[in-house]
């Protein structure tokens, strides 16, 4: 059962995409982005983020996975 002193969010659309984001970078890593458990995305391994759409797919999982949904 989840710890007593944890809360959660009400689900919202914004969940969806948070997790979406998250399911984009374990596909394209290789890896679940376990040091971004509970922050956004704010970086891509090396490797990914030398190619050309690594800039905006860092842009894109940033927003996704903000801490705030505007």
């Amino acid at each position: 059962h989840p710890n007593q002193e944890e809360s959660f969010e009400p689900l919202t659309p914004a969940a969806d995409v948070y997790s979406l984001a998250k399911t984009i970078y374990y596909v394209l890593t290789g890896s679940a982005p376990q040091e971004f458990r509970h922050q956004p995305i704010d970086r891509l391994p090396a490797t990914l983020a030398a190619q050309p759409e690594g800039q905006p797919l860092l842009t894109v999982l940033q927003r996704a996975t903000a801490t705030r949904v505007q």
